[in-house]
């Protein structure tokens, strides 16, 4: 006999709220780590004064990416931290200027400098993690073909 569950049943209840913390699981973790590092950033952002110190921050994103992920996410992170500074210069100009007599172009320059360098950063980064995983991968493929010889010759071996 079946038990059909009603929309106030509280075991209906837990078993949508468990398939939705799948549905969560399920998402990309590499999303969930830039998500979280620019909720960090973000934090960090209303608690530290000071242009360079902030630019620091928005780092962190990128290195992070590129040694995990590899040059196009790391390339990606870069120009999604280099948008969120930049809506961060638009909405809170103050909290970029170095001195007070710095105006607001010279604030502008200096993020879309920093934003070209992190990009850049970014991509070189994620290339020297991809060549290492392509080093990685030939030295495992050599390592499997030593093995294969060797198997060869001990069952060819009669003694």
């Amino acid at each position: 006999m079946t038990r059909t569950h009603s929309p106030a049943d509280p075991g209906n209840t837990e078993r949508k709220a468990g398939g939705f913390l799948k549905q969560i699981e399920a998402v990309n973790k590499e999303l969930w780590l830039i998500l979280s590092m620019f909720i960090i950033a973000a934090v960090l952002n209303f608690a530290v004064t000071g242009q360079r110190m902030v630019l620091a921050l928005y780092t962190l994103p990128t290195i992070g990416s590129a040694y995990f992920y590899g040059r196009r996410h790391a390339t990606l992170t870069a120009v999604a931290s280099g948008l969120v500074v930049s809506l961060l210069l638009y909405t809170r100009p103050a909290l970029f200027q170095a001195a007070p007599g710095d105006g607001l172009v010279t604030t502008w320059l200096d993020v879309l400098l920093w934003v070209c360098v992190l990009i850049i950063t970014g991509y070189l980064m994620g290339t020297l993690y991809e060549h290492k995983s392509a080093q990685l991968q030939e030295l495992r493929k050599t390592y499997y073909g030593v093995l294969e010889v060797l198997r060869y010759f001990v069952s060819n071996d009669k003694y």
